[in-house]
């Protein structure tokens, strides 16, 4: 439950080695190459290794063959300390050249027959015209337009009926439109133009072809079948090309990836004559079998060493915790990982976030209705998010135990209740709305203190001993907010309770102490620090920062306690859309009973969900997490 120790390994060897070194290092998948000049001094002559990568060009080559082809290479594991085999690139120029031959006459076949299909679409329209089409383009007096009108343009023609000089014949038609070609006297043209215009005409420009446009059409269809059967024999002489090199192609196409991959692991070497240095990052737990792995090998050798306070901030972060807790490392990762001299807060935030979601969502069926989603969400879809919805699941069981409540039904239990000798259900949660504000308060409490511990242990191990004793969300702010939240409860304490337990002016002189070490904690913090810049240089603005900052960290307590209050008000939403869907199915409508339970389950888990991820984000969190680690990235080469 805690994030794994990090090694920084630091390795020399004959730049010849660098390539066995990576293959081996990276095999695992438990190695994280970090940029080697940031670790190594400039005055040793080390450089950049600056290198153009040779595979690249031949895997785009395999790729945009694959692409013409349409298909897919499979990529394989290879053997590592592989050789790229010096005669693969002539035979995939060689293979190139037949396949681009092939596509090129494939794509001009396809130009061809995409002419003829448009064509034809064109002629459909015009099939009615019993007129050789040469005819038609040949006249030297007359022009004609090919096109079509709006079927209520065309009745509009007869008023054009007198006019000599203007002819439409009509071809085909369709539910809003109507083919045709009109045709006018060449000194007439400009006139019939614009009065079809007027008509709305849309005019059509065929290709030019003989004979009629039903022979036209007979012709391109021939054309088409046959340039269809052309492409198609294109098709089959690619495939049987892929199909007899298939093996090889996938196999060289795995090769190649896995030396490009190797290849682009160099560039976080520094070189220096014929010597590499490299550097990365290794979990502590892994040593033992990257040694193994390394120690075989001649002409390299390695040393294992902690991250320095330097690069403390740097160190990527993998964490470790019980299988129990995994799950919510996915909403830690929501917020940020933790640094790697950080708590891991996973634990904390996997039972708090279930308690949260628990009492919000309390009721046994519907939350073994979400405990199932969750486990099958989890098992079948493989989804992070199912191992959190079941575990949600059963903490709103838990709540529900508590409520009595079972899909809305607050008297269901009560057998159950009285089989272990109690006289009913533990909480009536909507006959006091009162102890369940406090309830929620209490939680929210116990919460912000619990975070503020996790807080304090925090910066003891970060060495920030000042932020630990002095600081808001250190020890000083944790006995102010006691000291707050037991005048809160003095003030509303009855009388019939007998006398306070705590003195008032007990918790009066804590508050006044905290929040006086509060007001000086940056002098304090630097005292302890012993650093020599402690006295603030300009007094009145430190006091009046300071002043601003206290009644910033006093108002920050209050609105993060009463934010808890989120807690008892969503299960007064639940009971209160219970009794409305129950309203609703008059009579018992068991349709409307389950429909209604479905629609509460999705919106309610939704929102609760969103309330106890906010509360752990910004109440929680922000006391006590910062979240601003790196995830380790290891490499691993196939």
């Amino acid at each position: 439950m805690a994030v794994s120790q990090m090694k920084l390994v630091r390795t020399v060897g004959f730049l010849s080695k660098l390539n066995p070194f990576l293959a081996s290092c990276c095999i695992d998948g438990f190695f994280e190459p970090d940029n080697a000049a940031r670790h190594i001094s400039p005055s040793l002559g080390f450089t950049p290794l600056a290198e153009e990568n040779p595979y690249i060009s031949l895997i785009h080559k395999i790729d945009e063959l694959a692409e013409i082809s349409g298909i897919t290479p499979e990529r394989k594991r290879v053997r590592a300390g592989l050789v790229p085999d010096p005669q693969s690139e002539t035979w995939l120029l060689d293979m190139g050249t037949r396949i681009a031959a092939i596509h090129d006459e494939r794509r001009d076949l396809a130009e061809q027959l995409s002419l003829c299909e448009n064509a034809m679409e064109q002629y459909n329209h015009f099939v009615g015209l019993d007129t050789p089409l040469e005819s038609i383009f040949s006249c030297k007096y007359i022009k004609v337009r090919f096109g079509r009108l709006p079927k209520e343009s065309a009745q509009k023609l007869t008023l054009y009926a007198n006019n000599p000089y203007l002819l439409f014949i009509p071809c085909s038609e369709t539910e809003t439109d109507e083919y045709g070609a009109y045709f006018a006297p060449r000194h007439y043209a400009d006139e019939a133009d614009r009065i079809f215009a007027s008509l709305f005409f849309e005019r059509l420009w065929i290709p030019g072809a003989v004979g009629r446009p039903r022979d036209v059409l007979a012709h391109l269809e021939q054309n088409i079948s046959i340039l269809k059967e052309q492409i198609s024999a294109l098709d089959t002489r690619s495939r049987e090309i892929w199909s007899s090199e298939t093996e090889r192609l996938n196999s060289m196409y795995s090769q190649l990836c896995y030396l490009s991959e190797l290849f682009e692991l160099r560039r976080y070497a520094v070189v220096h004559g014929d010597s590499f240095f490299y550097t990365g990052w290794v979990p502590a737990d892994r040593m033992r079998r990257f040694t193994r792995l390394i120690d075989n090998m001649d002409g390299v050798t390695f040393e294992a060493v902690d991250p320095t306070p330097e690069f403390a901030e740097e160190v990527p972060v993998r964490l470790k915790n019980l299988r129990l807790f995994r799950p919510f490392e996915y909403l830690v990762a929501m917020f940020g990982l933790p640094s790697s001299t950080d708590m891991d807060v996973t634990p904390f935030v996997a039972i708090t976030y279930t308690l949260i979601f628990g009492i919000m969502f309390g009721d046994v069926g519907q939350g073994f209705v979400l405990l199932l989603a969750g486990l099958f969400a989890y098992f079948k879809m493989r989804s992070k998010m199912g191992a959190i919805i079941a575990y949600s699941g059963g903490a709103a069981m838990l709540g529900g135990l508590v409520y009595g409540s079972f899909f809305g039904y607050e008297d269901k239990l009560d057998f159950l209740y009285r089989a272990v000798g109690l006289p009913g259900k533990p909480f009536h949660a909507m006959e006091s709305v009162n102890g369940l504000l406090i309830v929620s308060i209490a939680v929210g409490i116990a919460l912000m203190l619990c975070s503020m511990v996790i807080n304090i242990i925090t910066s003891f191990k970060n060495h920030r001993a000042g932020d630990a004793l002095f600081g808001p969300n250190g020890f000083a702010g944790m006995v102010f907010y006691a000291c707050g939240v037991t005048f809160a409860t003095d003030f509303l304490w009855s009388d019939k309770n007998g006398p306070f337990p705590v003195s008032s002016a007990l918790y009066g002189s804590c508050a006044l102490v905290a929040i006086v070490l509060l007001f000086l904690h940056p002098i304090l913090s630097k005292l302890i620090a012993r650093r020599k810049d402690w006295k603030p240089k300009n007094i009145g603005e430190f006091l009046m920062e300071s002043f601003f900052e206290v009644f910033e960290y006093v108002l920050s307590y209050f609105s993060n306690t009463v934010s808890f209050l989120r807690l008892g008000a969503f299960v007064l939403v639940h009971g209160g859309m219970m009794m409305a869907v129950f309203a609703m199915a008059k009579n018992g409508n068991i349709v409307v009973i389950v429909l209604g339970n479905i629609f509460v389950i999705a919106l309610e888990a939704l929102f609760t969900s969103i309330q106890a991820m906010r509360l752990e984000f910004y109440e929680i969190f922000s006391r006590c997490y910062k979240g601003e680690g790196r995830a380790f990235a290891p490499v691993r080469l196939k």
